[in-house]
């Protein structure tokens, strides 16, 4: 079960890649997973992330869509 393995499920893709290409999705799902092992375990356990570990990887990952979408909201709001 891929839920208790979070790495067979990047093991699969990586084995998967010698023989085809992985699809859109795939090679997505695969740096997702690569992204969450970067930034989880630093305060315990690797298969989760703390509220801070959380907090570093979208400040690290997603800082200019956050400012984009914040921006966006931020305009919304003022013109209703």
């Amino acid at each position: 079960n891929w839920q208790h393995s979070p790495h067979s499920l990047q093991l699969h893709l990586s084995h998967r890649h010698h023989f085809k290409m992985l699809s859109q999705l795939e090679s997505a799902m695969d740096n997702i997973i690569k992204v969450f092992y970067k930034y989880s375990g630093k305060e315990g356990d690797k298969y989760t992330l703390t509220k801070a570990e959380l907090k570093d990887l979208l400040k690290g990952e997603l800082e200019a869509f956050l400012k984009v979408n914040n921006n966006i909201s931020t305009s919304i709001g003022n013109a209703e």
